[in-house]
């Protein structure tokens, strides 16, 4: 049965965008008096690439009350993205050729992420990629939305375009983009370029160019 749909992780699978948000989050950071002196690092998001707002503002500010973590972690994400189309991340090598790959082979192509509203829109921008049926990204879906879960959200998108689950991919880097995958239902190939160390996966590519090929002969 072969694949006709393929869904995209962001971070760690389409580009690394942790160098620039660490700028932009420093920056959003100056302008609080709890957090004026604060510098993030590149080094210190890379455990937390692929957690939900919530989950990053707890590993990044707990000493702060949840209120005033949160009105600081939702200006530093609107900030974020504003910065992100000035200063964007790193596209993964062979990503531009891997999609128009897909794309003559008849793959539709979809994005979920666990990121907040805007971003994803952001890395489209920054690509110049179309979003919307029939152009070069189908259809998104995140956290920010929703407020649901990778897994609700993958689940979401699938209902939302009629998407078989024996015919689509979730392409990520995580642990809980395997987790998300399982419990949606469909299988998950590894991006072993990317940030994380998954347990098990349905397939594992080192790279963008082995995308098309590992679909066409793909199994499950």
């Amino acid at each position: 049965m072969s694949i006709e749909a393929v869904i995209f992780d962001v971070d760690g699978t389409i580009w690394d965008a942790v160098q620039e948000v660490a700028e932009s989050w420093t920056e959003a950071f100056s302008r609080f008096p709890e957090t004026k002196d604060k510098v993030v690092h590149a080094s210190d998001l890379e455990s937390y690439m692929g957690l939900t707002m919530e989950q990053i503002g707890e590993g990044l500010l707990p000493d702060l009350s949840k209120e005033k973590r949160e009105e600081i972690m939702c200006y530093a994400m609107d900030y974020e993205n504003v910065y992100l189309a000035e200063h964007p991340g790193k596209f993964y090598p062979d990503f531009f050729t891997c999609l128009k790959n897909l794309q003559e082979n008849g793959k539709k192509l979809y994005i979920v992420s666990n990121c907040q509203s805007g971003y994803i829109e952001a890395m489209l921008s920054a690509a110049k990629l179309s979003l919307g049926a029939g152009k070069d990204i189908q259809d998104i879906e995140c956290f920010g939305n929703t407020g649901k879960s990778k897994a609700e959200n993958i689940s979401l998108l699938m209902e939302r375009n009629k998407l078989s689950k024996e015919k689509t991919v979730y392409l990520g880097d995580t642990e809980l983009d395997r987790e998300s995958s399982e419990k949606a239902g469909i299988a998950f190939i590894f991006a072993g370029y990317g940030f994380g160390s998954p347990k098990q996966y349905a397939a594992k590519i080192q790279g963008l160019s082995e995308l098309p090929k590992l679909l066409k002969e793909f199994k499950g």
